[in-house]
Order: structure tokens, then C-alpha cells, then sequence
């Protein structure tokens, strides 16, 4: 656990993952909280990493297409304590071709207890909380 000023002064690592038909979602959520996000070590697959450069203006390191499912890749992170949180944002579940099965993802980040939103408004409230101005705040209680 981080103490008050090394919670507003760490460089969280946030892997991002959305199926295809909420990557817009996805750039359009983080392109208007970039100040608060702007500090983060973002990391998401390749597809969402390349738009989120280019649309939102956001650095965002991309795994490797090559080096298996990207969302598996994610989890390696995630169990290697190179992820602090994670923003999944899903398909409809009656979608087809939507995305990957990320069950496996969100299951691991429950046994290594990191935060996960897996919609907009718990995204909100993970950014607010991880944000060094609001974190200031909460230390200070």
C-alpha cells in the first residue's frame, strides 16, 4: 500500500482493452479526462494502443500481436505486478465477433486485487481516484 505521497506521486500502469464496438467509447472517455490520464503508463493491444495515439493524443505502449492473445499478454502483466488498473470496456454480450473472452483477464485481476472498471461510469471513478489532485485529497482524508 502507498502512502499519501506516493500515491499522488506514482506513475500508474493502466491497461486498457475494448472490444470493437467500444474502442470509440473507450478514446472518447480517455481523450476527455487527459489531463488526469496524461501522467499514466497506458498499455493496451495493438489496435486500441495505435488509436488511442492518434485520436487521442495519449502515449500508449501496445503488446505484441505476434506473441499471442493480446488479452492473455495483459494478464501476464497484470500477475507480474506490471499493471496497477484496468479499464475493460465490453461488447454487448449478445455481439457477436465482439472481443476476446476476457474472463480470464478480470479473474486475475481479482486474485492479485487490482481495480477494474468494466464500464464508463466505474472508469469515472477510477480515474478521479487515481488522479494526483484528487489523490492529494483522499491522503489527506
Amino acid at each position: 500500500m502507498l502512502d499519501g505521497e506516493e500515491f499522488e506521486h506514482h506513475r500508474w500502469r493502466v491497461g486498457v482493452l475494448a472490444h470493437v464496438g467500444r474502442r470509440r467509447d473507450l478514446v472518447e472517455f480517455l481523450r476527455g479526462n487527459r489531463a488526469r490520464v496524461a501522467g499514466w503508463s497506458l498499455v493496451a493491444t495493438e489496435e486500441t494502443a495505435a488509436v488511442l495515439r492518434a485520436e487521442a493524443g495519449l502515449k500508449t505502449a501496445a503488446v505484441l500481436p505476434d506473441a499471442g492473445p493480446e488479452d492473455r499478454q495483459l494478464r501476464e502483466r497484470l500477475v507480474a505486478g506490471e499493471i496497477d488498473a484496468l479499464i475493460v470496456l465490453l461488447a454487448p454480450p449478445l455481439r457477436p465477433g465482439g472481443g476476446p473472452d476476457v474472463m480470464p483477464l478480470l479473474h486475475a485481476a481479482d486474485i492479485h486485487n487490482i481495480p477494474v472498471a468494466t464500464n464508463l461510469a466505474t472508469a469515472y471513478c477510477l480515474v478521479m481516484g487515481l488522479a494526483p489532485t484528487d489523490a492529494a485529497a483522499c491522503a489527506r482524508g
